[in-house]
């Protein structure tokens, strides 16, 4: 097996960097990797590109309280990364790559947070 031509996460590696970044957060009662939760977070990859010594991640997330079986917040987020262009940055094409897209994925989950933080009620802070 090659290279891919592209740098990409793969989803069981964003799985544990969502699962592990809500469990550190503190803005759920409870975090388990199981989904027999009152509330499960769905995540889709809608996009994953990088362009030149940048990336962008797009993902579509959905959390849906199974005790309403009902969707209680949904939203698109998108977050991009950009090196800076130093020599450093061109000597390494593919890590570069790489580490902008794995950069670009914090801060998409970093923005997960702070939108599920803002939302009023937000019920799944637990007592």
């Amino acid at each position: 097996m090659g290279v891919p031509e592209t740098a990409q996460i793969w989803g069981q590696t964003f799985h544990e960097a969502t699962f592990r970044t809500l469990r550190d957060s503190g803005l759920f009662a409870d975090v388990a990797r199981s989904g027999t939760g009152r509330y499960v977070l769905g995540a889709n990859i809608l996009e994953q590109a990088t362009r030149g010594y940048g990336a962008t991640f797009s993902v579509h997330y959905v959390l849906h309280d199974r005790q309403t079986d009902r969707d209680v917040w949904a939203e698109d987020v998108t977050a991009s990364y950009t090196f800076p262009g130093t020599a450093g940055t061109v000597l390494t094409p593919y890590n570069t790559e790489y580490k902008a897209l794995m950069r670009a994925c914090g801060r998409n989950l970093a923005t997960l947070l702070e939108d599920l933080a803002a939302q009023p009620n937000n019920r799944w802070r637990g007592p």
